[in-house]
């Protein structure tokens, strides 16, 4: 699976005005989550343990690996995502062997817009953050398990038209694609030494 994402720092006032232009613009929101991301050591690539709990809804967990280019503004990623009913044994597992590089801990709200996961962050340590991710179609038309219900028959546009949509998008939520973060949340961890 594949999609088009940017992550961009910001304040919790810019937060709280994005979440508001997302709503103005149509997106749904889908629900506040606090997740904790375990990530592993992996030769190639991430590979992480995500727990989720949300208010009403029963606690999930994923383990989900992915590579996409350390750069600024868009970039595409590859990812796979494979359910876990046991979180503490796969933890246990992977844990020893693999090692456990770190933790992020966060709050996220998700809204929904065409092909779109806006992530309003509150990250432990960090601050504040925007991640958009827009779906894109992967190897053979792979459709996202958790795409929005009204995305396209294949749940996903072609790259060129997500990272038209991506810059859309962040161009109407009041942001800049140039502030785009180079890495990720657990690059951010280790080099802030949370």
């Amino acid at each position: 699976m594949q999609n088009v994402e940017v992550k961009l720092r910001c304040t919790e006032q810019t937060l709280a005005q994005v979440g508001a232009r997302a709503q103005a613009l149509g997106a749904r929101l889908a629900g506040r989550l606090e997740q904790v991301d375990t990530y592993f050591v992996a030769p190639r690539g991430r590979l992480k343990l995500r727990e989720i709990r949300a208010a009403g809804r029963a606690a999930e967990a994923w383990l989900i690996g992915y590579g996409r280019p350390d750069t600024t503004g868009a970039r595409v990623s590859a990812y796979e995502m494979v359910p876990v009913h046991d979180p503490a044994a796969l933890l246990a597992t992977l844990g020893g062997p693999l090692g456990v590089r770190v933790r992020v801990e966060k709050v996220r709200a998700v809204w929904l817009l065409r092909h779109t996961r806006i992530h309003l962050d509150e990250v432990r340590g960090l601050g504040a953050f925007v991640e958009l991710e827009t779906v894109v179609v992967g190897p053979a038309g792979a459709r996202r398990a958790d795409a929005d219900d009204d995305a396209d028959a294949d749940g996903a546009v072609d790259v060129v038209a997500g990272e038209r949509e991506l810059r859309e998008l962040v161009a109407a939520l009041g942001l800049r694609l140039t502030d785009g973060l180079a890495g990720s949340y657990a690059d951010l961890v280790e080099e802030r030494g949370a």
